[in-house]
């Protein structure tokens, strides 16, 4: 009498077959979720560690890393607001004048 030794690899043999089954591990759409949702967390908690290691103070953690990657201006990374270049260009001369 031979014996096999079913380990998964004997595609067609019920007690490998079961083997292979007992091996799955099935992920829920809100493990998923939670795990880009982890990812976006930690690129956004490294990018205010690295605002605010320069002197600036993000007003919230969430989006820091968009905001690290767009502001030009330290009000903007403080307050949170992106502005388009246009008007960057219009704004930024009277913000000037107004500080004198």
């Amino acid at each position: 009498m031979q014996s096999e030794i079913h380990d998964g690899s004997h595609p067609e043999c019920a007690p490998c077959f079961a083997h292979k089954i007992h091996s799955l591990s099935w992920q829920t759409g809100e493990a998923a979720k939670r795990r880009a949702e982890d990812s976006t967390f930690s690129k956004d908690m490294d990018a205010y560690k690295r605002l605010r290691i320069s002197g600036v103070q993000p007003k919230q953690i969430g989006g820091s890393a968009e905001i690290e990657a767009q502001a030009t201006e330290k009000w903007e990374a403080e307050h949170g607001v992106i502005m388009r270049r246009k008007v960057r260009k219009e704004f930024i001369p009277r913000l000037t004048e107004t500080a004198k």
